[in-house]
Parts: C-alpha cells; sequence; structure tokens
C-alpha cells in the first residue's frame, strides 16, 4: 500500500481470497466496510489514525491469526471480526469506547479478551460460538456494563477496577 493512502474504501478487497498481506500507511485514517472481508491475511496492524473498525471489515477472514490495534480506536462496529476462526486473542486499546454486535461471532479460537476501563456499550452476541473463550477481564466496576456475558456461554466474567 502506497505511504501515503489515507482511506480505502467500502468492499475494495472483498473476497480477494489470494490477499494474504496488507501493510497499512501510517497515514491511514479510514478503512471502509467489509474493506476486507473474506481474504486471507494472516495479520493486521491498524494504525493510529483509524478511529472505527467498520462493519465486517475482517469478516470471515479465516486465516487471520493476528491483529494489533494501535490507540486511537473507539468504535468496533457490527461483526467487524466476524468469522475469524485462528484468531486466538485481542488486546483492544483503551481508547475503545464501543464493541458493536456479534463483533467477534463464531471466532472458535478465541480464548481470552480484555475489556478496557473506556468501553460504556457492548451490543449483544458479541462473542456467540466463540466456544474456546473461557475468560473475560472487564477494566470496570463490577455490572457497569449490562448484557455479560454477551452470548460467551463458557466464559467466566472478572470485573476488575
Amino acid at each position: 500500500m502506497p505511504e501515503n493512502t489515507i482511506s480505502i474504501g467500502h468492499f475494495v478487497f472483498n473476497f480477494c481470497t489470494n490477499l494474504t498481506h496488507i501493510n497499512f500507511s501510517k497515514k491511514l485514517v479510514f478503512i471502509g466496510e467489509a474493506a476486507f472481508q473474506g481474504t486471507a491475511i494472516l495479520s493486521a496492524k491498524i494504525p493510529h489514525g483509524v478511529k472505527s473498525i467498520m462493519e465486517g471489515t475482517f469478516a470471515n477472514c479465516t486465516s487471520l491469526e493476528n491483529v494489533e490495534f494501535s490507540e486511537g480506536v473507539e468504535v468496533i462496529e457490527w461483526q467487524s471480526f466476524a468469522n475469524c476462526l485462528k484468531i486466538t486473542s485481542l488486546k483492544i486499546p483503551e481508547t475503545t469506547t464501543f464493541i458493536g454486535h456479534e463483533a467477534f461471532i463464531n471466532c472458535r479460537c478465541l480464548t481470552a479478551f480484555v475489556i478496557p476501563q473506556n468501553v460504556e456499550t457492548i451490543e449483544y452476541d458479541v462473542f456467540k460460538n466463540c466456544d474456546s473463550l473461557s475468560e473475560i477481564v472487564i477494566m470496570k466496576p463490577e455490572n457497569s456494563i449490562s448484557g455479560s456475558p454477551w452470548g460467551a456461554v463458557n466464559a467466566e466474567i472478572t470485573w476488575e477496577n
């Protein structure tokens, strides 16, 4: 990707099944809906300027194993990482305030998840069918976010403040 790229439009690489690697420009501020849906990318490092992971951005990326977020991401939208079967863990940044419904649905290898203290809203079924998810740590006072366990029927919830 060229160094001066600031935006990736909606559906740009949607189901480009031969796409395995992407190096995001440090100047990138926008990644559109389903931009990488169904690609074969193995990892993604989200740059600092990106504030929102749009709907379905990385959905159905069944080879995606590692996602690294820079501080700055505030919103993780609906089904952003749905069906990413190889992700085992994610550390979302402290700047995150919103996680949309089904954001991580069917991430069957996800084992642990930490919810930072700035998260104000977690919509329903965020972790539905995440069968390996055994621990969710919430860096907030107990019951300060409603709806737990958000579809993660096997997870132990720990509230820390």
